[in-house]
């Protein structure tokens, strides 16, 4: 069986290196001949919305799965045969756009910030404000870029007219004990697989840490949230679910449908990571029904990768290179730490500036 995978940074990567556990052959379509996946895998060079690639990669594989959600809907619609793409486009759709995103959410019942939808500067001029809110574009926003907090109508209206005046939603700032989430994967036998929540850390809108939520209560809320999300979606793959917790109540952020950054701890945390399953899920291969678990936390490497040296000789350390160029705030890589010591935990931390 081969899998066609649209995109290839480093959740593709990461994809086609756990692909090597199971019967499965991949390929990639990317524009890069010298992308992340591409540097280690077989690839389609050509842009990722391009029609004839398109074609070429749904002829040559027997299902279609994708690493980000910034893709053309329409074209993907008319190109590629609905019952070979995982997770299916109805939930592409709904989380390319967090006015739909939202909505969806709150007609399930499930909780997220207040918002309202921002299309026109006659949309600001009755707005009045209370608390301090976030502008975020509906669209194409992802590691805290296309998004500004505002706290008037002043700051609303230049950051609408930064934004060039693309649809938008107004989001209530959320006073949260801290942030969470949860991977979850779903298979063509509606069988679900729960990882164990994260508690996770982020720096301007970027994860920078991630480590291990020992909350059975928000473990159960995450995991009836997670149910009710993918089964009305028929959602089949790894999804992530990012959560504010309140006082012990969650509150949604956004869902990812694909494999997520607070997840790469799986890798050498578990003895199946969230790509393995991915992979499982969509091939509709054996999940596995119980998981080994392990204490591991995750750092993101971020802009350069700096010298790690002194980290390669530690037997529970690993360290992730997406062999992606230094640019900055971009994520190039991370380490993973099994049952670090707090010795451990602060000379990665002095060394990714964290």
């Amino acid at each position: 069986m081969k899998v066609g995978i649209i995109g290839g940074g480093q959740l593709a990567r990461m994809m086609i290196q756990a692909s090597s556990r199971l019967p499965l052959d991949t390929v990639i379509l990317d524009p890069k001949k010298n992308s992340p996946a591409g540097l280690i895998g077989e690839s389609i060079i050509a842009e990722l919305n391009d029609p004839k690639a398109l074609e070429e990669l749904s002829n040559s594989c027997d299902i279609i799965t994708y690493e980000l959600e910034h893709l053309d809907l329409e074209i993907l619609s008319s190109v590629l045969d609905p019952k070979k793409v995982f997770p299916n486009l109805k939930i592409l759709k709904i989380a390319q756009d967090r006015l739909l995103e939202k909505k969806y959410i709150n007609d399930l019942d499930i909780d997220t910030a207040n918002f309202r939808p921002i299309s026109s500067i006659e949309d600001i001029e009755n707005i009045q404000f209370d608390s301090d809110c976030f502008l975020k574009l509906r669209k194409s926003g992802f590691d805290g870029r296309g998004q500004l907090k505002v706290n008037d109508q002043k700051s609303l209206i230049t950051g609408f007219q930064k934004f060039e005046c693309l649809p938008a939603i107004l989001e209530q700032c959320i006073e949260f004990d801290f942030e969470c989430s949860i991977i979850v994967g779903r298979n063509k036998s509606d069988e679900y697989f729960f990882y164990p929540m994260t508690e996770n850390l982020h720096h301007n809108g970027i994860l920078i840490h991630t480590k291990l939520l020992n909350n059975p209560a928000l473990q159960k809320q995450a995991e009836d949230i997670a149910r009710k999300i993918m089964g009305s979606s028929n959602y089949i793959g790894v999804m992530g679910i990012e959560f504010f917790n309140v006082s012990g109540n969650l509150i949604v952020n956004e869902i990812a449908p694909r494999v997520h950054n607070s997840g790469h701890w799986t890798i050498d945390g578990a003895n199946c990571s969230q790509f393995e399953l991915h992979l499982r899920c969509i091939t509709n291969l054996e999940i596995p029904h119980e998981i080994q678990i392990q204490d591991v936390q995750m750092f993101n490497i971020l802009g350069s990768m700096p010298n790690l040296a002194s980290l390669s000789t530690e037997t529970n350390i690993f360290i992730h290179d997406y062999k992606k160029s230094p640019r900055e705030n971009r994520k190039i890589g991370h380490i993973n730490g099994v049952s670090l010591n707090n010795a451990q935990i602060q000379a990665i931390k002095q060394l990714l500036l964290l």
